[in-house]
């Protein structure tokens, strides 16, 4: 039977997506690159990280900018300085020589969490080198440990922070400024490893009351905002060059197994609409590494900084951590077509920089 005959047997129709459109999901506006906003990563002139075949393309973190640059080592190049244009600012920039990198230093390990604060609907990306997440996760769980007397101790911020919930919880006898202490030394702790942090925020009071197209009109929650967040957490992924075919990626995210109805896009689970070309990613729902705990808190302290109600020391963390931070708004180029495709120009910024 035709696709026509089915759709009018059963009165339904193939949603956008799978009708081949691409679904509105918000307009997504990244802060302009400024040159020393990240103050870690290999030092201009301090060597090129690269495997030890001499063919093998490798990558090198601009430290002025941030960005990443796919390069490739040529043998006639040994022991002579080494010039690349960066890919985030276009720069050129120098290094003096070729260190070998213990592993690949191609590959990324990427940990992605949501969170909602008032309005806005949050998601938090965290990407570290391999060698990098996998020594950070060793000495993260050793500094916990150490720091809370508990054994597999992990620091969930909605557990913790919430009187009535810690209560409940391995950290029932501590106070929420211990709590806020052990919190400040575990992003300095995670600092160490060279850590980069995106976050997309989508602001739901720019969008409609209720999910486009929804007969009979559901309401718009927090989470069907979690899909454009993560677009614009994304969005700073592709700006520091790391959706590079190049590069290699394991992207793990939160659970989030929830069925919604999405405009041009029918029922589905969350989760499913968490992904990306060059970055899907496996959700994880036990056993999740405590880097999660990482994004987590930093996720934590900039929802209380929109909403006006940041602490000193979530204030302290944001300012180690150095967020970067997307815009997400609902700005399409004609209010009667949803499934546009919004423009970037001329939107005001909604919210504040870390």
């Amino acid at each position: 039977m035709s696709k026509k005959l089915q759709h009018e047997k059963t009165g339904k129709r193939d949603t956008l997506a799978k009708r081949g459109f691409q679904p509105y999901l918000g307009t997504v506006q990244t802060p302009p690159r400024q040159v020393g906003d990240v103050p870690f990563g290999p030092e201009p002139g301090s060597g090129l990280d690269m495997t030890p075949d001499p063919n093998n393309k490798g990558i090198v973190r601009h430290k002025d900018c941030g960005a990443y640059t796919v390069v490739k080592r040529i043998a006639e190049q040994e022991g002579k300085p080494h010039e690349f244009v960066c890919f985030g600012c276009k720069q050129t920039v120098r290094h003096e020589r070729i260190l070998q990198y213990p592993g690949n230093p191609n590959h990324f390990e990427l940990f992605g969490d949501e969170s909602t604060a008032g309005p806005f609907s949050l998601y938090g990306i965290l990407i570290l080198k391999d060698v990098e997440a996998r020594e950070a996760e060793a000495a993260l769980s050793e500094f916990l440990e150490g720091a809370t007397g508990i054994e597999g101790a992990r620091l969930h911020c909605k557990e913790v922070f919430h009187e009535s919930s810690r209560a409940n919880t391995a950290f029932k006898d501590f106070t929420k400024e211990e709590i806020w202490e052990i919190a400040e030394q575990l992003i300095v702790k995670t600092r160490d490893f060279m850590p980069s942090y995106k976050i997309g925020a989508a602001h739901r009071n720019t969008y409609p009351q209720f999910v486009p197209g929804s007969n009979p009109q559901q309401k718009l929650t927090a989470e069907h905002l979690y899909p454009p967040a993560f677009m614009g957490a994304v969005a700073l992924l592709k700006e520091d060059g790391l959706s590079h075919k190049d590069f290699s990626r394991r992207f793990r995210i939160d659970a989030q197994k929830n069925k919604l109805e999405f405009w041009g896009m029918g029922r589905a689970q969350v989760q499913t609409l968490l992904n990306e070309v060059n970055l899907k990613t496996e959700p994880v729902s036990v056993d999740k590494p405590i880097l999660f705990d990482a994004i987590d808190i930093v996720l934590y302290a900039y929802g209380h900084l929109l909403l006006d109600k940041a602490e000193s020391q979530e204030k302290k963390i944001l300012e180690i951590a150095k967020p970067v931070v997307a815009q997400v708004t609902w700005r399409p180029d004609d209010e009667k077509r949803p499934y546009s495709i919004g423009k970037t120009e001329g939107i005001p910024a909604l919210y504040p920089a870390t």
